[in-house]
């Protein structure tokens, strides 16, 4: 009997660690703004590439690749080429895959590029008892550093 009775007890105190060890738990529920909770799981994010607008660059080329950015030349798959025409480009993809981008700046006469690369995934959190979902890897920073 008092074995049946432990295994309850600790059974019971498994589940209230478990329920309260996740990221939301000391969430005021009554006051939480939900707006940043989205309860449609998702399917592609909008990916912000981030890049450089120079004198010399106005128009900044770039390649977006399915894939970790392969520096050894082999063949990528390339999901889009385009002409970035501000600092701030944005492309709609797919989740739950590597992502890469490669700009090219032209810079006192000379050809630079830049590459950045993410893994960009959903996952999902419980906050106050409603299921929403959050998008990791949103950013690709391929604007140029120490380019003085």
């Amino acid at each position: 009997m008092f074995n049946v009775l432990l295994k309850a007890v600790a059974g019971i105190i498994c589940v209230a660690c478990f329920i309260s060890c996740n990221e939301y738990s000391g969430v005021d529920c009554d006051g939480y703004d939900y707006d940043n909770c989205r309860g449609i799981e998702p399917d592609s994010v909008d990916m912000e590439i981030l890049l450089t607008q120079l004198n010399d660059s106005q128009l900044i080329p770039l390649v977006v690749y399915k894939g970790k950015f392969d520096f050894s030349g082999s063949p990528q798959e390339i999901y889009k080429v385009d002409t970035a025409i501000s600092a701030l480009y944005e492309i709609r993809l797919p989740l739950n895959a590597d992502y890469s981008v490669r700009a090219e700046y032209q810079r006192n006469g000379e050809t630079v590029f830049s590459v950045d690369g993410v893994y960009c995934y959903k996952k999902e959190v419980v906050v106050c008892d409603t299921m929403c979902w959050s998008i990791k890897g949103k950013t690709m920073d391929a604007r140029l550093k120490n380019f003085d």
